[in-house]
């Protein structure tokens, strides 16, 4: 048997520690890990057993072997496996090579890796696990010898970990690949100079055959294989044909350093709700009801769906087809539900030159009594206040339906969700009239009528205006973003009125405060900005301006200029849906040309199918009832819990798979939104290239000195009363006041949080979870009583409720961060195991740990062990 340097255990090593860890902490002697530990006077002399250091100290490596399924796995593999020296463990082997520093990990499921220093447990330690059972680590023969090839090729090394698939491996989810027969044959010629094994070795060309069937290329994959010898048409055909997983091409791609792929999911039906074959077809610029008595139409039916492009006068049409039906029913009013205030106003300016008067929300004085007695509009967020009045004489109008669906779902701003919820399907199912207009009727909103639309008695009428607006207007795609920016400053400089948006808050805020120190003093007076965090009311009057604006201008504002301009869009993908992004570079109505810049990539889609999503969210909301089920619900909501739950589910999952289903790739659905507009297309046969480190660093240095200044302006109006806070300080003001910060000493000190927006919700977080249980389990209850059950789980008291009940089984109960007592909990008990299955059902991100690793996670802090 071989002579190792052991760290031997003070006290027996067991699975079950005490409440006060005095077991774990006194394991291994004082200094174990220090660079002068003396292994000669280590004492071994108690029969306790211990751990050996691998790596260059004792030129030792351990694969270890999880399951003896994985080790038979390598001893049909390797047949001479035996003549190694091999620990026999609880679950598997131990088997130890010669140190091999290039060896990073073996790429194989069940087995890890131990070398550099990682800990494993020696030959004759006992184990005393927690339910009482005994076994010994025990040797069972062989010699420390070199990993052989065979091995080694199934190895990670060092600096190679790009050549492992499951990161590209996806469940059969289908992808269309952006990639030409030219770059795949690229790709094939890099692997015959660098990497022949994939067109020779068998497990290579696997990997090569699955993913040029991933890719659909069956043609370029025989042609390859034809060039080798032992070619089999058939033999290969019936390979082919039992491939049943994908492997991305970007696999090659990051093997050989060239650039990614782009992929999408295949264009897919995300209005299956709608009864196209008895929809009402109309084909006009501005929308308007398809017969000549129109008003007829209007007042003979219940639910009116209006899906017509942007720009095309829907709202117009239904200000016209009101004024029309109150002057002969003059007790109905109007109430319009939108979700953005810039919406609201719009609205005001529309009915009112089609005769109507509307009274807004935000008016002073304005209260429920006076909205449901007058035509008014009111913002979704705000709807609660309603929730007793009574709708029977109200047409409820919801402009740009698809985004207030969005956001009854996936809108953390509506604090009251559960009763804005409530209040918008009981006015839905119980006003005189409903009509809803967007450019895009989904499922969801399909869901939102639902309980109105089959209650046997309200007549519907579905008009689609076929009409596009901006039929063969050119969108000029750029793919350089210096040749991009190029325009943009040219257009500033020479004082060009134009529409700059952009996805990202931040980087639309850089460009416009570059151009704007490069722009004359005349045009600076004509450039606007408008982000979430600038304070400015949206402008009535565009003439002559220059607008750059983030996702706060996406819907209800039209930029109408009597003479053509240009619209610029800037593309990240990161932020807002394709769906949004048409909306945002539609503003301008009368567009000589879009021209755009896309740096947005690709990204793997959570949910095979809608059905999978359904699933997936139920499967969520099923476990997620462990932790909410203690939260007591107010009666009033108890009594329709069910019924509204069910419905908004429905929209809850639809909107969630759609969100999904644009984000893997926002630039290529966003380009069939414009096809779907009319416009033509063209692309640059530029390279792609990012903006230059000169404008980049002079973009910083002005954000930098803006950063200064709005600081300085801070402090300042600290020391005046009643002071009006600058344009752009609103939001660090707030936070200022959340702090309860009073001088510039504090404003220094908590600067950092006062400027950025998430180290802010950080600082937050932290001193959430320093609350008791009961406190958070207060909170928890509130939340649960205001927004709907499903998606609760991405609330923050929700997840800290988690980590409570966690804490609550390992020991150390409210104090959350007394780390050292920490015990581990009893992995046997059945409440412990439902509360890890919970926790990895609702944040599977996040935890990657086998329920059954949580039995030695007690020694995690120390070693590597089994």
């Amino acid at each position: 048997m071989n002579v190792f340097k052991k760290i031997f255990f003070r006290n027996e090593l067991t699975t079950y520690l005490t409440e006060s860890q005095q077991n774990l902490k006194s394991l291994l002697p004082q200094n174990w890990n220090g660079a002068n530990f003396d292994y000669n006077k280590n004492n071994h002399n108690k029969g306790y057993g211990g751990v050996i250091k691998t790596g260059k100290i004792n030129n030792i490596m351990v694969l270890d072997f999880d399951s003896m399924k994985s080790y038979k796995d390598v001893c049909l593999l390797y047949p001479d496996v035996y003549k190694h020296y091999t620990v026999r463990t609880r679950r598997g082997m131990h088997v130890y090579f010669t140190y091999d520093e290039t060896v990073k990990r073996y790429n194989a499921d069940k087995v890890d890796t131990q070398s550099d220093n990682k800990l494993v447990i020696c030959e004759e330690t006992p184990v005393t696990r927690y339910n009482g059972e005994k076994y010994v680590y025990s040797y069972v023969g062989g010699e420390i010898l070199p990993m052989p090839k065979i091995l080694k090729e199934k190895c990670i090394l060092q600096g190679q970990e790009k050549n492992n698939t499951r990161s590209f491996t996806h469940n059969n989810i289908n992808y269309d690949y952006e990639i030409s027969d030219e770059q795949i044959l690229e790709i094939i010629e890099q692997l015959k100079e660098k990497h022949p094994e994939y067109l020779t070795q068998y497990d290579h060309w696997l990997k090569f055959t699955t993913v040029m069937k991933t890719i659909n290329r069956f043609d370029i994959w025989d042609n390859t294989n034809r060039q080798y010898s032992g070619y089999s048409r058939s033999g290969n055909i019936k390979i082919w044909n039992g491939i049943k997983m994908c492997i991305s091409p970007n696999f090659f791609c990051n093997l050989l350093g060239m650039s990614s792929i782009k992929f999408s999911k295949k264009v897919e039906a995300l209005d299956s709700q709608v009864d196209k074959e008895n929809c009402v077809y109309i084909n006009k610029k501005f929308f308007e009801l398809s017969n000549d008595d129109g008003i007829d139409d209007f007042a003979d039916t219940d639910i009116i769906v209006i899906q017509s492009g942007t720009g095309t006068g829907k709202t117009t049409c239904v200000a016209a087809e009101f004024a029309s039906y109150q002057f002969l029913r003059p007790e109905i009013t109007l109430l319009s539900i939108v979700n953005l205030i810039s919406l609201a106003n719009q609205q005001l300016i529309t009915f009112k030159s089609k005769g109507v008067d509307i009274c807004s929300y935000r008016d002073n004085k304005v209260n429920p009594a006076l909205i449901m007695c007058q035509n008014s509009v009111i913002c979704i967020n705000s709807l609660h206040k309603l929730h007793s009045c009574d709708f029977r004489n109200k047409i409820i109008y919801i402009d740009e339906v698809h985004a207030l669906c969005q956001s009854l779902t996936h809108n953390n701003t509506i604090h009251n969700q559960r009763l804005v919820f409530n209040t918008l399907i009981r006015a839905i199912k119980t006003c005189h009239k409903v009509i809803v207009s967007d450019a895009h009727i989904l499922n969801a909103t399909m869901h939102l009528l639902s309980e109105r639309m089959y209650d046997g008695v309200s007549t519907y009428c579905h008009y689609i205006n076929t009409y596009n607006k901006f039929q063969d207007v050119c969108a000029v795609k750029y793919n350089d973003e210096n040749s991009f920016f190029g325009k943009v400053k040219n257009k500033v400089l020479n004082g060009e009125s134009f529409s700059f948006a952009c996805d990202s808050k931040d980087i639309v805020t850089k460009w416009y405060n570059w151009l704007w120190a490069e722009a004359s003093v005349e045009t600076q007076n004509r450039m606007l900005l408008y982000t979430s965090e600038t304070d400015s009311e949206i402008c009535d009057d565009w003439k002559d301006k220059i607008i750059f604006y983030s996702p706060k201008i996406s819907t209800g504002v039209d930029v109408t200029i009597l003479h053509q301009t240009e619209q610029f869009l800037y593309i990240t993908g990161k932020s807002v849906s394709s769906i949004t992004l048409y909306q945002m570079a539609t503003r301008t109505r009368n567009m000589s040309q879009l021209n755009y810049y896309s740096s947005c990539s690709s990204f793997e889609a959570k949910y095979k199918t809608l059905e999978d999503c359904h699933n997936q969210v139920i499967s969520e909301f099923m476990a997620n009832l462990l932790g909410i089920s203690s939260c007591k619900l107010d009666e009033e909501i108890k009594k329709d819990f069910v019924e509204k739950e069910r419905i908004y589910r429905d929209i809850y999952v639809e909107n969630t798979y759609v969100l999904d289903y644009y984000k893997t790739y926002t630039l290529r659905y966003f380009e069939n939104e414009l096809r779907g507009a009319g416009f033509k297309i063209i692309k640059s046969n530029e390279e792609s290239s990012k903006l230059d480190t000169e404008v980049m660093t002079k973009m910083e240095l002005i954000a930098d000195q803006i950063t200064e200044d709005k600081f300085e302006q801070l402090i300042m109006s600290l020391n005046e009363e009643e002071v009006e806070i600058p344009e752009g300080l609103s939001q660090m003001k707030k936070r200022v006041d959340i702090l309860n910060l009073c001088n510039k000493e504090e404003l220094e000190e908590y600067r950092d949080l006062i400027e950025d927006e998430h180290k802010f919700e950080q600082f937050l977080n932290y001193n959430r979870l320093k609350k008791p249980y009961d406190h958070c389990k207060m909170k928890l209850t509130e939340v649960v009583n205001g927004k709907m059950a499903y998606g609760l789980q991405s609330n923050v008291w929700n997840k800290i409720k988690y980590v409570h009940m966690l804490a609550k089984n390992s020991g150390i109960k409210d104090d959350l961060f007394n780390l050292r007592g920490i015990v581990c909990p009893d992995i046997a008990d059945k409440k412990i195991q439902g509360l890890i299955k919970t926790i990895k059902v609702l944040y599977r991100k996040r935890d990657t740990i086998e329920p059954k690793d949580y039995q030695v996670m007690s020694l995690s802090n120390y070693t590597s062990l089994c």
